[in-house]
């Protein structure tokens, strides 16, 4: 599977949009797909099965965070422990990488880094009532978190959707 990216730049549409000041020192926020199609980007796909009860919430979450994003400073400095964590640690040729959280109320937005440059891939987001992962849950992240720290870093900007 080739992985693709669509860049995080703009929210709220169709209305209200906010488009986020991005430079280089910002933290450079990218969705994750499965395909240059965007309707395989796991995010939109998590956020169309979203009760309508949480719509707002997930408009708001994304809102804040690319403001929060926008400054480049760690993002665990605009949240508090509870919100902003590491979720799970998965080893990957030796080397420890994290799966990071945000929360809001129900929502949970994962993440990880993805080093050399400032870019946050989102790989998915849940709805839950309590903090524990099940196990579909765990493995379908660490699995996207792996494909995404081992993807060719060289291409990058060609699976880059317009």
């Amino acid at each position: 599977m080739s992985l693709h990216y669509k860049h995080f730049e703009v929210t709220g549409h169709p209305k209200s949009t906010y488009t986020f000041v991005v430079t280089e020192n910002s933290w450079h926020v990218y969705l994750l797909c499965s395909s240059s199609d965007l309707r395989t980007c796991y995010i939109y796909n998590d956020a169309i099965s979203l009760e309508k009860t949480y719509k707002s919430k997930y408009k708001n979450m994304m809102r804040v965070l690319g403001q929060n994003c926008e400054s480049g400073k760690p993002l665990n400095i605009f949240y508090n422990d509870k919100e902003c964590h590491p979720i799970l640690t998965i080893k990957i040729d030796g080397n420890e990488e994290k799966i990071w959280r945000i929360r809001q109320g129900e929502l949970r937005l994962c993440f990880v880094y993805l080093p050399p440059k400032k870019r946050l891939i989102l790989l998915r987001l849940f709805v839950k009532n309590d903090d524990t992962l099940k196990k579909k849950e765990k493995s379908s992240l660490k699995l996207l978190a792996e494909q995404v720290i081992t993807d060719n870093t060289q291409t990058f900007a060609l699976r880059i959707i317009p």
